[in-house]
């Protein structure tokens, strides 16, 4: 009985997305992400995180969750296209289906994205296409939203292009936005709803 166990466990885990994760400084929806999987909550297993912050706590909470961690800080190559190709190769040679970016804020390139085209998933704190591309990123986008007089805004699950926020859309969350509303209170409220949002889609697309 045991032994039947073990191989229907087994089995399921080969069945499993294989998920690496890129993140760049406190790791929550890292650590968030790995308990659902842990948890049987997500169709996948965290299997490598990738970071290029060598200060960032994430790298601690990966420790801390016996996840194997890869520092890439770019600096440590000759070009973009030497990180690009390490990146890359690394992911394919780790069995990597999917690539998650939770928090992770410098740009993937271009060998990456063709390698895994359609299969790197990133969320965006705005209703994409308004307030992407470059510099449109955290409290920016909240304090545009604001200064337009904007009646909604909301969350973005997206895949990753060559170009900052303008993959393809795979989900949206749309929240009003109040009169009396500043860049703080609707940074908080999209906060409170993001995490949810972002595991909700994460499991449509890993099933």
């Amino acid at each position: 009985m045991e032994s039947s166990k073990k191989a229907q466990a087994t089995e399921k885990s080969k069945t499993r997305n294989r998920i690496a994760i890129f993140s760049s400084h406190n790791g929550s929806n890292f650590q968030k992400i790995v308990q659902a999987c842990e948890e049987g909550n997500l169709n996948a297993q965290v299997v490598k995180l990738y970071c290029n912050n060598q200060d960032a706590y994430v790298l601690e909470r990966a420790k801390d969750l016996s996840i194997p961690s890869v520092l890439i800080p770019q600096s440590q190559w000759n070009s973009f296209v030497d990180w690009d190709q390490f990146v890359s190769s690394d992911l394919i040679e780790s069995q990597v289906q999917w690539v998650v970016l939770a928090g992770f804020m410098k740009k993937i390139g271009p060998k990456t994205i063709q390698a895994f085209e359609n299969k790197i998933i990133n969320t965006h704190p705005s209703l994409l296409p308004k307030y992407g591309g470059v510099g449109m990123y955290g409290h920016k986008v909240h304090e545009a939203v604001i200064a337009n007089k904007e009646t909604q805004s909301g969350i973005t699950v997206h895949y990753v292009s060559e170009n900052f926020d303008e993959g393809p859309v795979i989900a949206q969350k749309v929240i009003e936005v109040y009169g009396d509303d500043t860049a703080n209170s609707l940074s908080e409220r999209l906060k409170a709803i993001e995490n949810d949002f972002f595991m909700q889609t994460l499991k449509q697309v890993f099933e």
